[in-house]
């Protein structure tokens, strides 16, 4: 029988934040698949690596190896549960024969940052879709974050900012972990969201 594909979540991109648990399941594994970014966390890890450029390269050069019988660590950003790759190893194979090792989100990060302990909503434009949120849990719980990555994506986060309208404050959190990171209040204007970048929409006066 095949072996389970092991994702492993690998934090925000910093060596410090790759979890001991996350090096073990990458230490049983013969084949490293990931991009070479999240590859170079793993500098002691013997088997052999492949980074082919793009995600659903990574996951179907994992799937190939997968049922070829390898044991293939498949490396995603952050956790295994937000906006993660990890959905799509799972829905192509299945929960019973994918291993899930989460690590630390980029977007916990970023709230641990500005002090926020509670839950928020969590939502994501990699993708050109329609942002899917939903106005009324954001009320609820008093935070989104939004996943941001591609550039000239500030008319849609003035679109969020109108929605909620007064009582919020915007924050731009970058690179988190890494020493390029800063979280910036957003005032509105046009903002550079390309790369490794969260929009947080915070209700104010409220505690963490």
């Amino acid at each position: 029988m095949t072996e389970e594909l092991t994702v492993v979540g690998c934090g925000p991109g910093h060596p410090d934040w790759v979890l001991p648990a996350a090096r073990l399941a990458v230490g049983r594994c013969r084949v490293v698949v990931g991009s070479a970014r999240l590859a170079s966390l793993f500098p002691e890890f013997p088997g052999r690596i492949g980074s082919p450029d793009g995600s659903a390269a990574q996951l179907d050069l994992a799937l190939e190896l997968h049922a070829a019988g390898e044991r293939v660590a498949l490396l995603v950003s952050g956790d295994t549960a937000v906006c993660s790759l990890a959905s799509k190893a799972v829905a192509c194979l299945g929960e019973k024969r994918c291993r899930l090792i989460p690590g630390i989100s980029s977007v916990q990060l970023a709230l641990a940052r500005v002090g926020r302990t509670r839950a928020v909503c969590t939502a994501t434009l990699h993708a050109p879709d329609r942002l899917d949120w939903n106005p009324a849990e954001v009320r609820r719980l008093g935070g989104l974050a939004v996943l941001l990555g591609r550039p000239g994506l500030h008319p849609q986060l003035g679109r969020i900012r109108d929605e909620l309208g007064a009582g919020w404050r915007t924050s731009i959190a970058r690179d988190m972990a890494l020493e390029t990171e800063s979280v910036t209040t957003w005032d509105g204007g046009e903002i550079d969201t390309s790369g490794l970048a969260i929009a947080l929409f915070l209700r104010e006066g409220e505690g963490p």
